[in-house]
């Protein structure tokens, strides 16, 4: 960069590529009324006077965007989802409230959300890839998954993007996640306070991959010398009631804690197990609305936020492709009481679940 760079402004920039001054403004804000030719021009002739934005005026104008609004004619960030049909992640209550929190605040920075939808049959990646950049979508968040992600074949190199959620894509991509190993170690000191030490965790909603065993490392940190957890084995896989009873039934948890199934709290009381008189439940991911369980809700909306706060400073600076190596912020949990743990009796009845 020239020495001289500080003092580099927006006219001096409009001046080497030949455009108003409010041109240069626009393209600095990746707005979408600016032909692709004209923005790589402006980007070209700043790159050459070494311009760089000053942060106070750069904080400025994010505010009079705020005030603004967003509207049809505010640039638009792409909510790219992978799921198996193009509406599915409507139903993954973390999608949903990820979505929404980042709708909320690219609305404050002046941006919008719209989703895309990666497997769509009809619009193969490259072709996605294409309409995005035609459409002067030059910011992608990648939508959280419910299912391990390999190699993306979708190209990133000419855009900004920021994952939401835990991922294990090959791909160095920068991400917004919770902080899956501190939920663990918090819901479990939880279940001590209550007295209950004998912890099945009970992995059903196939997640521990994406987030990279970091809720087992917890739990296995918890079982050493000093944590007081008992080495229970842990369940991973879906649902099976005919097992799930036997794995009860051997190692006769007194709480479990974990990712369930939507049937489990009713299969437990249909055999006879009391919730928490018997069995304890603490979730790992609970839902906004959750009165019931105990357990880590997650913050997905601050997630979905902080990720455009991301993606917008990336698009500021035109910070475009992938980056040399993973970067991760994690939010930490917020824990939530709930009905479903209670301070173990003093003699709790044995846990004999009947058979499925």
């Amino acid at each position: 960069m020239s020495k001289n760079a500080a003092y580099i402004t927006q006219r001096q920039v409009a001046q080497r590529a030949g455009v108003h001054q409010t041109t240069v403004s626009l393209v600095f804000r990746n707005h979408p009324s600016v032909p692709e030719t004209t923005r790589r021009r402006v980007l070209a002739a700043a790159e050459a006077l070494g311009y760089r934005r000053h942060p106070l005026l750069a904080a400025l104008m994010s505010t009079r965007l705020r005030l603004a609004g967003g509207d049809a004619g505010s640039p638009v960030l792409a909510f790219l989802t992978d799921f198996e049909t193009r509406d599915r992640w409507k139903i993954s209550p973390t999608a949903v409230e990820m979505h929404d929190g980042a709708r909320a605040r690219a609305q404050e920075l002046g941006y919008r959300v719209k989703v895309f939808w990666l497997n769509d049959p009809e619009v193969p990646p490259a072709r996605l890839g294409r309409i995005l950049w035609a459409r002067n979508i030059h910011g992608i968040l990648l939508a959280p998954t419910h299912h391990p992600r390999g190699s993306l074949t979708f190209d990133f190199a000419p855009f900004s993007v920021v994952r939401l959620g835990a991922g294990s894509e090959h791909a160095p991509i920068t991400g917004v996640m919770h902080d899956h190993f501190s939920g663990m170690e918090t819901a479990l000191g939880r279940c001590l306070r209550a007295g209950r030490w004998r912890v099945g965790v009970t992995l059903m909603i196939g997640v521990n991959k994406l987030v990279s065993d970091r809720w087992l490392a917890a739990h296995a940190l918890a079982c050493g010398a000093r944590g007081g957890i008992a080495r229970l084995p842990a369940w991973e896989g879906d649902f099976e009631p005919g097992r799930f009873a036997g794995w009860l039934k051997r190692h006769r948890p007194d709480a479990l804690v974990g990712t369930f199934a939507g049937k489990l709290p009713g299969w437990l009381r249909g055999r006879g197990v009391a919730v928490p008189g018997g069995l304890a439940l603490v979730s790992l991911s609970l839902s906004a609305d959750e009165r019931f369980c105990a357990g880590i809700y997650q913050r997905s909306r601050v997630i979905g936020a902080r990720a455009v706060d991301l993606l917008a400073g990336a698009l500021n600076h035109n910070d475009t492709g992938l980056p040399s190596m993973r970067q991760v912020l994690q939010i930490e949990g917020e824990w939530r009481d709930g009905p479903s743990l209670a301070a173990a009796a003093a003699a709790a009845p044995a846990l004999t679940p009947r058979s499925s």
